[in-house]
């Protein structure tokens, strides 16, 4: 949106000239007030659309698992703010839906069946793939990026120990949307993740993620 990007290009602008740093630093900071005012629209809409179509627990509950993993990991990042939020409400609203209307259907050994395969997509793209960083914000420091792998592990044994308690005790909602957050945010750190959403762009390159070559 034009008003998101003015008002992060002048925000970013104000704090680059206070704080006396480079064009470059500029870049950063545009790129960064564009995610968290872009993000904090985003999540006001996908509210009120799940809410207006029944489905706001559900959809929440997936962004929630959604988002430990993603907070750490990173992932793909569309450079176009209409496409990227109309791509993420089309991925969370159906995913909200499925949750929402099939809880009720997964008995223990396909929801088993399905945290273990949650499990193993989200155990090996954190260790071959965290953390995915975008050109805008690389992480170049050795250390911070093995701190982030080291987090996104710790996220991914943690939801697997929830995700047991959960099914001990048949709450069939929460084990869903826990898997379908955590296989969505393996998906996008993943080199099949930045090829689908590259597709979407509608771009012909090669993947932003430096890691993504493995």
């Amino acid at each position: 949106m034009r008003v998101i990007n003015t008002l992060s290009y002048k925000l970013a602008h104000s704090l680059s000239a206070e704080l006396n740093h480079t064009h470059e630093k500029k870049r950063v900071y545009y790129y960064g007030f564009q995610i968290v005012i872009g993000g904090l629209v985003k999540g006001i809409l996908l509210v009120l659309l799940a809410f207006l179509l029944g489905i706001l627990h559900s959809t929440l509950s997936v962004l929630f698992f959604f988002a430990a993993l993603r907070i750490v990991a990173g992932g793909y990042h569309m450079d176009n703010y209409n496409r990227c939020m109309f791509t993420s409400f089309g991925i969370f609203i159906l995913l909200g839906l499925m949750v929402e209307h099939t809880y009720i259907y997964w008995n223990f050994t396909l929801l088993v069946a399905l945290s273990v395969s949650a499990f193993a997509a989200a155990l090996i793209s954190s260790v071959k793939w965290a953390p995915a960083d975008t050109p805008y914000k690389p992480i170049t420091d050795p250390k911070k990026r093995k701190n982030l792998k080291i987090l996104s592990i710790i996220v991914v044994f943690a939801w697997l120990a929830a995700d047991i308690i959960l099914i001990i005790n048949k709450l069939n909602f929460y084990v869903l949307a826990g898997c379908s957050g955590m296989l969505m945010a393996a998906f996008i750190i993943s080199p099949a993740g930045y090829r689908f959403f590259d597709f979407i762009s509608g771009k012909k390159r090669k993947s932003e993620n430096p890691t993504l070559s493995a």
